[in-house]
């Protein structure tokens, strides 16, 4: 039986801008997986280590087939708007690989940006893990249509990373989804609203600053 390991406690502590943090939504995300992955025969285990060397040792103990590890990122211009997969190994025959691109592929069926594999740059604590990995940059939390879009598709999100991972293990859902994202008729406008809430924080910010 395929075994995933969600590696869930070590995530970063940002701030979303919609409305909450990166540890919050990150943490909905995976009862989500949860969720979906007890409707298949995939054997999972979540990991709520905040320390990496614990969550690196339960996970070497657990001898997964993969090291999932779920996170949003950030940036200093705010406007990112892309998903990026990391993986431990760019070997397009390589399992990292293999599972990533079957994740790409589900995700672009419904996801409004571009979705990229990168190579993983191993720190020495996440090189001991001897399991496959994914790290998972899902959208960028500080981009607020992105941020806006992960929110009211998180469930599709979920669904889509589940459907990939039991396609690539030929394992069959006892039950089947469909991937199709939620409209909302007025994210332009909340767009809008929320960014210049943002613009004039930012200002009073800086007044701040100068005196």
């Amino acid at each position: 039986m395929p075994r995933i390991f969600i590696m869930s406690g070590i995530t970063r502590r940002g701030r979303c801008v919609v409305c909450d943090s990166e540890m919050s939504h990150i943490k909905s995300y995976v009862n989500l997986i949860c969720k979906y992955f007890s409707r298949s025969s995939i054997d999972f285990y979540v990991d709520n280590n905040s320390r990496i060397q614990d969550a690196v040792a339960e996970c070497n103990a657990i001898k997964p087939d993969l090291c999932y590890i779920p996170n949003t990122m950030d940036s200093v211009m705010h406007d990112r708007k892309f998903s990026s997969l990391y993986v431990n190994s760019m070997d397009s025959s390589s399992i990292a690989y293999r599972m990533a691109d079957q994740i790409r592929n589900c995700r672009e069926e419904f996801y409004n940006g571009a979705v990229f594999i990168n190579e993983f740059k191993n720190t020495d604590s996440f090189s001991k893990v001897q399991a496959p990995i994914i790290a998972d940059c899902l959208v960028f939390h500080d981009n607020v249509e992105q941020a806006k879009f992960f929110h009211d598709n998180m469930e599709v999100f979920a669904i889509s990373f589940v459907k990939a991972i039991c396609e690539y293990f030929n394992v069959l859902l006892k039950e089947s989804f469909s991937i199709c994202r939620q409209e909302n008729d007025d994210i332009a406008e909340l767009v809008d609203a929320l960014k210049k809430i943002r613009e004039i924080a930012d200002q009073c910010i800086k007044k701040i600053d100068i005196e």
